[in-house]
């Protein structure tokens, strides 16, 4: 049985080249020096060049034109062969490692000889996945040897420490909606080219908030944050100009409610952590989601079960999530709770998309169910007291088995890239069989992420690949009574960060928003709107999209006469001039009006149509109708608000 390293003292120095701290786009190699102490190497022992938690470089010893490119020497002229270990090899840590390694073939080092390490030209897997922690970081490599049987580390470990860019453009952050006379914040951050705040940016930021006087404050460190009022009711924006570089930036749009509307919050929900294959533990995760992409509420999707060889599960049967690690969720979603600030939420990601064939041998411990996979299910939680469940133990390996585990909870359970076919990304089935269904906990789906959209076959921003009958309007068609939200499923860690994963060959989209419509932005308010359907998808803008039928708002099912007339009332302020507003009944676009060369749009359009005309059927349900509002800004940015169902009376 492998014993846990120790730190030995005695095996020398450690350190890295440069040893000072790089900006993001910095061009610079990583040299790795190790100086011997105690211990002397001779053929066959190795050095393992540990680097955790960033899924950041893929070493390659091959092709000294291209990235990533490591070589090594040996003071004393020893000669070396190198290697990689596969993701995950250790069982000493809770979180993703690999390591490049190091054995001696010939000769060998003596105390005081030094071994070097570069990696040319480093490139991380997804670009600039280094860079996008936008506060400061420090990516970590550990030496690791084996002495006498034991393994243990070096004392020092080799640090690189990432800070933001040059600033690039100036953001403006304000609330999707406070009270008439409310004081609000509005954020004014300069930003780096990957939107990371800037933080040695100082200015004069001229502010114009659409009174008659212009306002003047000073940036400190890339932040400034102004508070204000509004006192009549409608929608705001303010723009700001930096006095020294000219560079100007308009806010999304802020609705001033009156004192019984409800106000929109901005969410993203679906984004992983290092123990779940991104690249941050869970604070930086929701100091990010708060303080940088300045979000109303948030969640990490903690995945329950991962096996696969190339993703973050263990090879030792210990699944990315452990209960450790569930307890640190619970924690965040306490501490980073507080009412009127910021809300989270505590959630896991059951995948439940495994191809027999690919399932590991040693992988005992996975009780596989049936002959089919289930797809990709976030489940969402109102309480942070509660369990996870994962899709290879006995008592939740299907889909219907998950629902009766969450029975009685206050939970949600929302499909991800539902039209995402067999063998997407060469695993099982990432979508979703819509005949799994619960309508009690199945209210929402997540019709658009980085992966792209869902909502029908040829749609807009669509997944790189497809399988017929998944989408959005398919599960409508059959009777699913399912809202729309929108996230990002950032493996990067930076929920409702810009759009910057992917590799060379493939550039996903940037994440999606869930907007969502509540008194207050507490975590319960959240919930019940989610839950109600209250809310809207965005493909990562701070649009404002509301809709009602005949006065009752989405999310929303009624029961009319065939005949009756249906009036559709839409309102859109966008973060661009609108292109279009687009009314979809049942699938199809039955009204489209144009923009007007603003961000501001209102349509009122009454539907009377006979519905027995058109009318879906499903089991256990009146024949019924649903309408859902599409939106298309000029700069191609959407959104698409939930539905409202008519029943036949």
């Amino acid at each position: 049985m492998s014993v846990t390293p120790t730190v030995n003292s005695d095996l020398g120095s450690f350190y890295l080249v440069p040893d000072y701290a790089v900006r993001v786009g910095d061009s610079f190699d990583i040299t790795l020096v190790h100086t011997l102490g105690k211990f002397k190497a001779t053929r066959g022992d190795r050095f393992l060049f540990e680097r955790r938690e960033h899924r950041w470089i893929a070493p390659q010893f091959n092709d000294p034109d291209a990235p990533n490119y490591v070589t090594a020497q040996a003071s004393s002229g020893a000669r070396l062969a190198l290697s990689a270990t596969p993701r995950n090899y250790s069982a000493y840590t809770d979180t993703p490692t690999f390591a490049i390694v190091v054995e001696v073939t010939d000769g060998e080092l003596n105390a005081g000889d030094t071994l070097t390490v570069t990696i040319h030209n480093p490139e991380v897997g997804q670009p600039v996945e280094m860079s996008t922690v936008a506060f400061p970081t420090t990516v970590k490599f550990f030496l690791r040897r084996e002495i006498d049987g034991q393994a243990c580390y070096a004392q020092d470990t080799a640090d690189l420490s990432i800070i933001a860019g040059p600033t690039d453009h100036l953001s403006i952050h304000l609330p999707g909606g406070v009270q008439a006379g409310q004081e609000f914040t509005a954020h004014i951050d300069a930003r780096d080219d990957f939107d990371n705040i800037a933080a040695s940016h100082y200015a004069t930021i001229e502010v114009d908030t659409g009174d008659e006087q212009l306002l003047q404050a000073e940036m400190s460190k890339g932040r400034l944050a102004l508070s204000a009022t509004a006192d009549q009711p409608g929608i705001y924006y303010i723009t700001a100009r930096d006095l020294y570089t000219g560079q100007q930036a308009v806010s999304n749009p802020m609705r001033v409610c009156e004192p019984d509307e409800l106000k929109v919050y901005f969410g993203d929900i679906h984004g992983k952590v290092f123990f779940s294959g991104g690249t941050c533990d869970v604070d930086q995760y929701y100091h990010y989601a708060r303080d940088v992409a300045r979000l109303d509420f948030s969640a990490i999707t903690g995945v329950s079960e991962l096996f696969r060889h190339s993703c973050t599960g263990y090879r030792d049967a210990r699944p990315p999530l452990t209960d450790t690690n569930w307890a640190d969720l619970q924690r965040a979603a306490r501490h980073y709770t507080v009412d009127d600030e910021f809300a989270a939420f505590l959630a896991f990601e059951w995948q439940s998309d495994w191809k027999a064939e690919l399932i590991p041998d040693d992988f005992t411990h996975i009780q596989a169910a049936g002959d089919r996979s289930y797809g990709d299910r976030n489940v969402y939680y109102l309480n942070d007291d509660e369990p996870f469940f994962r899709p290879f133990d006995e008592q939740s390996n299907t889909a219907q088995k998950l629902f009766d585990c969450l029975c009685g909870k206050d939970a949600l359970v929302i499909p991800h890239h539902s039209s995402a076919p067999e063998d997407f990304g060469g695993v099982g089935l990432k979508g979703v069989d819509w005949a799994d269904r619960d309508d009690e906990l199945m209210r929402l789906v997540e019709i658009y992420s980085k992966w792209g959209c869902s909502e029908y076959s040829g749609c807009p921003r669509k997944l790189s690949d497809h399988s017929e009958g998944r989408f959005v309007q398919d599960a409508l068609a059959m009777g699913h009574r399912l809202g729309l939200i929108g996230s990002s499923d950032t493996h990067l860690s930076i929920p409702g960060g810009p759009g910057v994963e992917g590799g060379k060959a493939l550039r996903y989209y940037r994440g999606g928003y869930a907007c969502v419509y509540s008194p207050r932005l507490t975590r319960r308010d959240l919930f019940e709107g989610l839950r109600s359907r209250r809310c809207y998808a965005t493909t990562g803008v701070r649009i404002l999209l509301d809709f009602y039928l005949n006065e009752s708002p989405m999310g929303t099912e009624l029961a009319m006469e065939p005949m009756a007339e249906r009036n559709l009332d839409i309102y859109v302020a966008g973060t661009a001039p609108i292109e279009s507003v687009e009314i979809v009944r049942n699938g199809r676009t039955v009204h489209t009006q144009v923009g007007n060369a603003t961000p501001l749009l209102e349509v009122q359009w009454t539907d009377a149509s006979d519905m027995r005309e058109y009318a879906f059927e499903a089991p256990a349900r009146a024949p019924f109708v649903y309408y859902y509002i599409r939106v298309i800004q000029h700069d191609w940015e959407m959104a698409w608000s939930s539905p409202v169902w008519v029943d036949w009376a």
